[in-house]
C-alpha cells in the first residue's frame, strides 16, 4: 500500500486507510485504531475528527501556529482577492480550496510546506485527485489548484508568516496538446445540416462555427450585440454557471459578466452568407439571440448537449463545442489569414498564443508554404 503521509495509505481495494491513536495500554504504548473512505481526503477528514485536542498548550505558541494554519492562511488570501477578481474567478478560486487544498492541508502550518510535501500533493492529484476517487485529474486542473496553492503561500510570506518552500522551483510540466478540429468535409457536412431548416439552435452552431466565438460568449449574445448594417458581432459578456457560495439554498447559479480578458472584448466581422442568415431572424434588441426572448436564456451545458444531438443527426463523432472555434482558427489559419487580425478575432490576449495553438496544426500549410521554395529555381 503505497503511503501518502500522516499514516494514511492507499489500499489494494481502492480503498484509503487512515490511522489514529485510539488509546494507550497499561504500559503507555500507543493503540492505534482505523478508519477506511473512498478518497485520500475523505480519510483524512475522518482521522482529524477522531484525533484528540491538544492540551496544555502555551496561549502564545498556539496563537502563533492557528495564524500560519493553511485553512486560515488560504482564507484571508480569497478575501483579499474578492476584491480585484470576478465573481466567476471568486468561484473557481473558493472551489479548489475548498474542494481540493483545504481538505488535503488541513491541520498543517504554512512553516511545515516544504518544496516536497508540494511535489508529493501534486503526485496524489494526478493519480487520485478526483473528487469522486476515481482516478486523478488532468494536468491542467492540477496545474490551476496548484498556482492558487503557491498564491496562497506567497501571500503568507509577505505577510511575515515563514515559508521554507520556494515556490518558483515547482513547475508542472504541461504536455503538448494536440488541437482538435473538424476536418473540411466533416464542416461541409455539418454547415449543410446547419443550414437546412436553420432554427435558433442551428443558427448559433454557425455563429461559432464561422466567428469562433466561446460558447459562454454565444449564450451571452443579444440581437443588440449584432450589427447587420455595419456587418459586425460586438462580444462585450459571457454567460456561465457557477457555484453559489452566497445563497445555502442553490448550489449553482447563472450569472452574465464580462469576458475572460479585456482582450476578449473584440469586433468580429461577419462573412456574407451568415449575415444573411441572420437577417431572417433578427428580432428586438433586448433578446437573447438563442432564445428570441429578453428574458430566458440558453445556458452552456444546455447548448453542448443540443450540440451532440446534431453531431448524431449527421453522424459526425461526439467532440467538445470548442471544437466548433478551434475548427474555425484552423480554417482561417490554411485560408492563409493574417494571425494578427486571427488573433483579435479570437480575443488573446497576444499573437504568440494563436501562433502557438494554431500556426503548426495543419501539415498541408506546411506543404504548401514549402512548395514555393520551387519558384527560386
Amino acid at each position: 500500500m503505497p503511503k501518502k503521509g500522516r499514516n494514511i495509505y492507499k489500499r489494494k481495494d481502492g480503498r484509503w486507510e487512515a490511522r489514529y491513536v485510539k488509546s494507550h495500554d497499561e504500559n503507555g504504548k500507543i493503540q492505534y485504531g482505523y478508519i477506511y473512505a473512498r478518497t485520500y481526503c475523505e480519510a483524512r477528514q475522518k482521522q482529524r475528527s477522531l484525533m484528540p485536542a491538544g492540551d496544555g498548550m502555551d496561549t502564545q505558541f498556539l496563537r502563533k501556529i492557528q495564524n500560519s494554519s493553511f485553512c486560515i492562511v488560504s482564507q484571508k488570501w480569497l478575501d483579499m482577492q474578492k476584491i480585484n477578481i470576478k465573481e466567476s474567478t471568486y468561484s473557481r478560486y473558493k472551489r479548489i480550496i475548498t474542494k481540493y487544498l483545504n481538505p488535503y492541508f488541513d491541520g498543517m502550518y504554512i512553516e511545515n510546506i516544504s518544496n516536497k510535501t508540494i511535489e508529493e500533493y501534486i503526485i496524489y492529484l494526478t493519480e487520485y485527485g478526483r473528487l469522486d476517487g476515481n482516478g486523478g485529474l488532468s494536468n491542467k486542473t492540477a496545474g490551476d489548484i496548484t498556482a492558487v496553492l503557491k498564491s496562497v503561500i506567497k501571500y503568507a510570506a509577505i505577510n511575515n508568516i515563514q515559508v521554507q518552500c520556494l515556490v518558483n522551483n515547482i513547475k508542472l510540466k504541461k504536455p503538448v496538446k494536440n488541437i482538435q478540429a473538424l476536418g473540411k468535409k466533416e464542416q461541409e457536412l455539418l454547415t449543410e445540416y446547419l443550414s437546412y431548416n436553420t432554427d435558433l439552435t442551428k443558427l448559433g452552431v454557425l455563429i461559432s462555427l464561422y466567428t469562433g466565438i466561446r460558447i459562454g460568449e454565444l449564450c451571452a449574445l443579444k440581437w443588440a450585440d449584432i450589427n447587420l448594417e455595419e456587418n459586425f458581432i460586438k462580444v462585450t459578456k459571457t454567460l456561465q454557471r457557477i457555484e453559489n457560495y452566497s445563497d445555502c439554498s442553490q448550489k449553482t447559479k447563472i450569472i452574465i459578466d464580462k469576458p475572460k480578458s479585456e482582450s476578449s472584448k473584440r469586433i468580429i466581422p461577419l462573412p456574407g452568407f451568415l449575415k444573411e442568415t441572420l437577417c431572417k431572424f433578427k428580432t428586438k434588441d433586448c433578446a437573447f439571440v438563442l432564445t428570441g426572448d429578453s428574458k430566458k436564456f440558453t445556458e452552456p451545458r444546455t447548448m453542448q448537449a443540443r450540440f451532440k444531438n446534431i453531431l448524431e443527426d449527421c453522424g459526425l463523432p461526439q467532440v467538445n463545442f470548442h471544437v466548433l472555434r478551434h475548427t474555425f482558427a484552423t480554417r482561417c489559419v490554411e485560408l492563409g489569414f493574417d494571425i494578427k487580425s486571427l488573433s483579435e478575432i479570437l480575443g488573446h490576449s497576444n499573437v504568440n498564443m494563436t501562433l502557438n495553438k494554431y500556426v503548426h496544426s495543419s501539415f498541408d500549410l506546411k506543404k504548401n508554404n514549402m512548395e514555393k521554395l520551387n519558384t527560386i529555381l
